[in-house]
């Protein structure tokens, strides 16, 4: 009698429903592109079980990615060098470029899907980076990046902070008289 973790569709539905569920599964389907991106999409820890095959997919990978950003260290040079792949990955979990090709941390473009998702990824942007255009549109996103704006601009971009949530106001109170 057939194992239910050799049946392809029972081992689809149950690593939809959990993809650590791949861990249970026939070997065989750590290559099966389908479950694989089923598991992914559940779970994103579901990558490191993947054939390398897989693990260098661009779907896979970013499935994985827009699931767990982390993940995202796990992937293939070539995929964290791919502006296309981390433009999607970037674009729903800003903190991967953390884990992309030094040369995409300095793309415009990579930068700005970033911080539009989530303005605190101004945080780990090199300061040749954090142009106007950025460090407003990562306010927009988020008003306490301000924070993590060069100094020598902060106070440019006061208004545009504090315009969207008082509580950026936090982040220019004056400091207590020592």
């Amino acid at each position: 009698m057939e194992s239910l973790w050799s049946n392809r569709l029972y081992v689809l539905e149950a690593v939809t429903k959990d993809g650590n569920n791949l861990l249970k599964a026939d070997e065989r389907f750590r290559n099966d592109k389908e479950i694989v991106l089923a598991a992914a999409r559940q779970n994103g820890f579901a990558f490191t079980l993947a054939s390398s095959s897989l693990q260098n997919d661009k779907d896979v990978v970013i499935a994985a990615c827009q699931n767990d950003e982390l993940m995202f260290a796990k992937a293939s040079e070539e995929r964290r060098s791919d502006k296309e792949t981390v433009m999607a990955i970037v674009s729903k979990q800003a903190f991967a470029l953390t884990y992309a090709s030094p040369a995409l941390l300095k793309d415009p473009e990579v930068v700005m899907a970033a911080v539009k998702c989530n303005g605190a990824a101004l945080s780990i942007l090199p300061d040749s980076m954090k142009t106007d255009d950025v460090v407003l549109a990562a306010i927009q996103s988020n008003p306490a990046a301000i924070q993590f704006a060069p100094d020598s601009s902060q106070q440019k971009f006061v208004e545009a902070a504090c315009a969207n949530e008082n509580s950026a106001w936090w982040w220019f109170r004056p400091s207590a008289p020592a």
